[in-house]
């Protein structure tokens, strides 16, 4: 897989008319090679299947002869594209641009790598069947009716090169038809993974005690020692090491093309513990003011070290594999080692903090208040980060986060927020970006299911309408129910703008969230009955349209879980012993059938609803 590192003009053009033909069971689905486009092909046939009862035969291209009059439905870089005259520029579409396009009575999608195979094939079902997904359980399209064949000229470039966003269950299906990015597609190394290449059992506690390295990690072992604390010798040994691990990953996933060689989190300590003190780290961030030039310094080696294997090796690697290897500007490392440039903006303090072309720094701002758009004021000191972080690195991978991790069950208010963060950061050639939000939560509540939605419209065209996206979303989610879901939604918003005005902190991720004084009991009442009256709406569904009446229920229960949770938890008192025992049974039993599995990042919800559940 081909990393594209030049900055890229994203393109939004989808022309897409009626021509009052139908796909019909002449048609046959032509598959390319490769598995991005053997995945979008059997996604074609399924979902014409369910929608339209066609039953079309999926053929190799070695087994289609193109002319205007036959009937395909062409899913990649076909032989039969190719005399059709639809090209599949990587220069112009990257790995997740695609193109459909009519030509004669066949229709041609796919991309310049798999990724845009599979959005292509999610385009041409909206064109020919209506074809939308809103989150990881939910999609829509036109059933018992016949498809439609499009007169489509369609070129989607995206604004962002790679889009992740984890969502669970996070089903493949789920992510393609969002045109998100899976991690598992991308990335090796994961996250904090310093310790994962260089273990501490390995290479500090081993029992034969010349296999230990004590100059590899910092004095409170914490961390590595990106300087083996000066000594050169053990610091070529470090990165010897290094080298080894980082080879052996590329070999175990050879579809993957970044690598995080990430720090420890190290959340335990203070922030003064979580970075190597040693004199020769302390001299080197006295020298560049920031503790993150070490870590420079030593992933810029690593990278050369994997660029000169990788174009020499017999390990069955390709020559020409590219490996994009990533470090985090995160807690102690934020601080790009820059100095102000005579021309106002930012630039590197020497050459050996610069990274290599085959190394990008992957800036994540933990400490912004996402309640705003990121170039608000209230991110003054982020934003000068992200600009000093460009000065060094060609390009920027960037992680934002969306949701409170020690409270899930309660609302996040980072709606509205996203064109402007996103075009901030399009601005500033990010290719790579990730929203971090309830990524091991099963079923979350307080309309974190519609921010799923708004990111996969809006890390694809930050220019998009976000008021519109989240109008389509409550019309097609809640149907009948969407008003009054809506007004609930709305004052969600609301009250947490009110408790922004009293407390800045709010914003944080990390805020105390769940006080009584925060959410009084009548306003708890008040949208518990917004979503019963919901529920009460969306009941004639269940006589017409039993497959979406489960699907708005369930969507309802879901927001309503915020509301009786915080009624449980904050005004319990207020009950008599049976209605509370009774309020926590139903949120067991409604949980239990949503799949709710987290009450905060770290911990499950398994216990407190056995015991509710209970009584």
């Amino acid at each position: 897989m081909t990393v594209i590192v030049q900055e890229r003009t994203p393109i939004h053009r989808a022309v897409a008319a009626e021509t009052g033909r139908y796909i019909t069971d002449a048609y046959k689905i032509v598959a390319a090679r490769g598995k991005g486009a053997k995945f979008a092909a059997d996604e074609v046939r399924h979902f014409l299947r369910e929608a339209a009862g066609l039953d079309l035969p999926i053929v190799s291209d070695a087994d289609a002869r193109w002319a205007t009059d036959a009937k395909y439905l062409a899913v990649g870089r076909t032989a039969q594209a190719k005399s059709a005259g639809v090209v599949f520029d990587a220069g112009l579409l990257g790995e997740n641009g695609f193109i459909v396009r009519t030509v004669g009575d066949s229709v041609f999608m796919g991309g310049a790598g798999s990724f845009g195979d599979m959005y292509a094939a999610y385009e041409f079902l909206a064109c020919a069947i209506g074809f939308e997904a809103f989150n990881q359980r939910l999609y829509r399209f036109r059933r018992g009716q016949k498809a439609l064949l499009p007169q489509a000229d369609i070129t989607e470039v995206p604004d962002f090169q790679w889009r992740c966003y984890d969502i669970s269950p996070g089903t493949q299906r789920a992510r393609r038809a969002l045109r998100l990015n899976c991690y598992s597609d991308l990335w090796m190394g994961g996250w904090h993974s310093s310790f994962k290449f260089l273990p501490k059992d390995k290479h500090l506690r081993n029992p034969d005690q010349t296999q230990n390295h004590p100059a590899w990690y910092s004095q409170n072992e914490a961390q590595l020692c990106y300087t083996a604390h000066g000594d050169r010798r053990e610091y070529e040994a470090l990165l010897a090491a290094a080298v080894e691990s980082v080879k052996r990953e590329i070999i175990q996933f050879p579809d993957r093309c970044m690598l995080g060689f990430t720090q420890e989190d190290a959340w335990e300590l203070t922030e003064d513990e979580r970075w190597c003190t040693c004199p020769a780290c302390a001299a080197e961030k006295q020298k560049y003011g920031s503790n993150a030039a070490v870590m420079i310094k030593f992933v810029n080696d690593l990278g050369e070290k994997i660029e000169t294997w990788i174009k020499t090796n017999d390990d069955g690697v390709p020559h020409d594999r590219q490996v994009q290897l990533s470090f985090f500007a995160y807690t102690v490392t934020k601080d790009a080692p820059v100095k102000a440039a005579a021309d106002g903006g930012w630039e590197p303090i020497d050459a050996s903090v610069v990274c290599r072309d085959n190394v990008t720094v992957y800036f994540a701002p933990i400490g912004a208040d996402y309640t705003k758009p990121f170039n608000a004021r209230q991110n003054g000191r982020a934003v000068t980060q992200a600009d000093q972080w460009r000065a060094v690195s060609k390009e920027l991978y960037v992680w934002l986060y969306e949701t409170n991790f020690h409270h899930y069950l309660y609302p996040y208010n980072s709606w509205g927020t996203y064109g402007e963060t996103y075009r901030f950061f399009r601005a500033r050639n990010v290719s790579f970006l990730f929203n971090e939000g309830q990524f091991n939560q099963e079923a979350s509540t307080g309309f974190n299911d519609l921010k799923i939605y708004i990111n996969s419209k809006l890390l694809w065209d930050a220019d998009a309408d976000e008021a519109a996206v989240t109008d389509r979303y409550f019309a097609e989610v809640f149907g009948p129910a969407a008003k009054t879901m809506r007004t609930y939604f709305e004052e969600i918003k609301e009250r947490l703008a009110v408790l922004a005005g009293q407390n800045a902190d709010v914003g944080k991720i990390s805020f105390k969230i769940n006080e009584a004084g925060y959410w009084p009991k009548q306003v708890l009442d008040k949208w518990r009955a917004q979503c019963e009256t919901a529920l009460a709406e969306a009941a004639p569904l269940k006589g017409t349209d039993a497959r979406v009446y489960d699907e708005t229920v369930t969507a309802v229960t879901m927001e309503s879980m915020f509301p009786r949770y915080a009624l449980i938890t904050l005004h319990g008192e207020t009950y008599p012993p049976e209605t509370l025992r009774d309020m926590k049974r139903a949120f067991a039993a409604d949980a239990a059938r949503i799949g709710l599995n987290r009450l905060t990042e770290p911990i499950g919800a398994e216990k407190l609803l056995a015991e509710w559940g209970q009584g």
